[in-house]
């Protein structure tokens, strides 16, 4: 099927905004999705298209093939394991926040997928979907950072850490499908966010988990991608009163900005939410 960018017939262009075409497949199971990666030019993977599609509409991304995984089961199941939670790449939003087993063992997950956009992207965004476009306001960076989460593909498993490489942008091959994601249970976490009146993006989303006598801050929607924030766990570690948060200088010529915040703003939503988040786990 040949379909049009802004989704509208090739014979009918908007002014200022021409359209251009792009070829929609759909694979029925990730080793066909893998062979169209292969085979077909400048492809991109959509699932929930939540991101990529705005992403396509500001010309940010210009794929010529989009390959639909939508009908691939094995890519939507949720399972509890010892030491780590595995989420299929193709499980919704609102999935994410409804399973009972995610509740049960990563409650901090489920808020956050509940305060994603609004209900239609809840229903149709994936979570694979969101990490592998890796947005810099998106939520489930921060959780993956948070945790030392595993992203796992047809071909390897990465650490979090290696899987951001910076704004849009992830260590992901161009024939690499993400799978499924893993992420640890066993320690306490929170998850606080100030959303976007508009668009219900983070603002500033601030990710904390203890794991023993460590702390680990991961911030979304302030840097060009998501990122621990290492003066504030070195902070944690001194055992200090939260309010103290207020005095951690930030550089501000790291913050990530558009046309609705300041730098300084950016800055001030770090030290708040995380003195909320530590408030939170310390009860």
């Amino acid at each position: 099927m040949d379909f049009c960018r802004n989704g509208h017939h090739q014979d009918h262009q908007l002014k200022g905004n021409p359209v251009y075409e792009f070829r929609l497949l759909k694979a029925n199971s990730v080793q066909e999705a893998v062979y169209m990666l292969q085979n077909e030019k400048d492809a991109k993977i959509i699932a929930g298209g939540m991101t990529l599609l705005p992403t396509m509409k500001q010309r940010l991304s210009s794929p010529s093939t989009l390959i639909d995984l939508s009908s691939i089961k094995q890519l939507q199941e949720i399972e509890a394991f010892k030491e780590y939670i595995e989420i299929g790449s193709l499980c919704t939003h609102y999935e994410v926040f409804t399973s009972k087993i995610i509740q049960k063992y990563l409650p901090s997950l489920s808020k956050l997928a509940g305060l994603i956009a609004d209900p239609q992207v809840r229903f149709k965004g994936t979570i694979g979907g969101s990490i592998a476009n890796n947005d810099p306001s998106a939520d489930y960076p921060a959780a993956l950072i948070g945790l030392g989460g595993i992203v796992v593909t047809n071909l390897r498993e990465i650490s979090s850490s290696d899987f951001i490489v910076g704004m849009f942008s992830t260590c992901l091959g161009n024939d690499e499908v993400i799978q499924s994601l893993r992420f640890p249970i066993g320690y306490k976490t929170n998850y606080q966010k100030f959303k976007h009146p508009s668009s219900g993006y983070a603002l500033c989303g601030v990710w904390l988990s203890q794991k023993k006598n460590e702390q680990i801050l991961a911030v979304t929607g302030v840097f060009s991608n998501a990122k621990r924030w290492v003066e504030g766990e070195n902070a944690i570690a001194e055992k200090f009163n939260p309010k103290s948060f207020q005095l951690i200088k930030i550089d501000l010529d790291d913050i990530f900005i558009t046309h609705d915040s300041t730098k300084a703003y950016k800055a001030q939503l770090v030290r708040v939410l995380s003195q909320r988040a530590f408030e939170e786990i310390s009860k």
